[in-house]
Parts: structure tokens; sequence; C-alpha cells
């Protein structure tokens, strides 16, 4: 396989050509959800997020992994709550580029990727919960560009293959386990922070992780 194809493949872009039947939007439509401000907020979020992985790559290039693991706690901080489950996910997300054999994408390094996919979008609200002191909002998530997939490369990715029953939830339906998800909440300026990782996305990173492409 070719580096190139290889590339393709781990972000998920790489399609079967034309001539499929593609995926009918009703499949990944929310009926009531205005798309504009969620997609504008999840943009901005990726933006400080991607700027935030930066920030802490540098530091893996200068520092141990030890030393890099310790300070994880208050790496992210413009992009991921520092709740129970932020920190969790911070040092998951440190952890990850130390994991393995450095030529395979882990489940970590690949959630990251995933969620700043610039295909990533919004595509619908299930609601809002309490937790830890924490308001969160369920975030229901398209991983690619649905549109220009074809239905049998939809139903074999692992971003929509990881759930036994793929259903999109109804609007501010808070139904877990079968759609991707991103857990938000919000910092005291009202900028979206992510509140930790979802069952959904360990699934789906473990699952793409183990293809090396989602």
């Amino acid at each position: 396989m070719s580096v190139a194809l290889a590339g393709l493949l781990v972000m998920g872009l790489a399609h079967a050509g034309d001539g499929q039947p593609g995926v009918d939007p009703s499949i990944y439509t929310q009926a009531g959800f205005n798309a504009e401000p969620s997609v504008k907020e999840f943009a901005d979020w990726q933006r400080r997020f991607q700027a935030d992985w930066d920030a802490m790559f540098s530091k893996e290039q200068t520092g141990r992994s030890d030393q890099l693991i310790e300070q994880a706690p208050g790496l992210f901080a413009n992009s991921i709550e520092s709740s129970k489950k932020g920190l969790s996910l911070k040092s998951y997300l440190v952890k990850s580029i130390f994991a393995g054999d450095a030529r395979i994408a882990s489940p970590g390094v690949i959630a990251k990727r995933m969620m700043l996919n610039e295909s990533a979008k919004p595509v619908g609200l299930g609601g809002k919960y309490e937790q830890d002191g924490y308001t969160v909002e369920i975030w229901y998530m398209a991983l690619h560009d649905i549109r220009a997939l074809s239905m049998a490369e939809f139903k074999s990715a692992a971003a929509y293959s990881a759930f036994e029953k793929l259903e999109l939830p109804k609007l501010n339906a808070g139904t877990r386990g079968t759609w991707p998800v991103l857990l938000f909440t919000r910092n005291k300026t009202g900028q979206l922070m992510l509140y930790g990782h979802s069952k959904e996305m360990l699934d789906i990173s473990a699952r793409a992780a183990d293809r090396q492409y989602y």
C-alpha cells in the first residue's frame, strides 16, 4: 500500500468511486436542529484544540515522556475542561503520542484526527445533563463528509459501524450508543470546552485504530 493511500485511509477520505448509491440525507439529518451556530462554535473549538495540541506536541519534542505525562492536567487549557473526565482525557491524549509502534496510529491519535477532521461537524443535539457540577451538552457528530460517501462506505466506516443500531436520535433526545457523540460543557465566558471522552468515541477510536482508518 502506498504512503499516499495509507494517509487517505487513516483520514477516512478514500472513496470507492462514482456510480454507487449515496447515503440518504434523512439518516444524518436531525429534524429541528439549527446547524449554523453549532457548526461555528465547533469550528472555533477545533481551532483552540489544534493550538493546544500543537503546544503539547512542541513540549514532547523537547522533554521526556514521563515529564509530559505529569504535565497533562495543565495542558489543553483552552479546549478541554479540567473536570474529572476532562483530566482523564488530557492524560489519554498525551499518553497516546507515546503509545506502541510509532508507525501505527494509537486510538488517542486517531480520536484527535477525527475531532480535527475538516469535515467533522455537529448534526444534532441530545440535550443536557448535570454531572460533577458541570452542565454537559450532548452533541451528535458526523465525523466525515457523509454526503461524499457511498452507502457501502458509510456502513463500513469505523465511526458508524461501531454501533449495533446506528440511528441519529431526535432533537434533545439523549439517546446514547447509537451515533457518534462528543460531550461538551462551557467555560465562564460561554466558550465550548470538551467535557471528556464519550464511550461512543472511545469505541470508535479503538475500532479505527485496529483498522488504521475510520
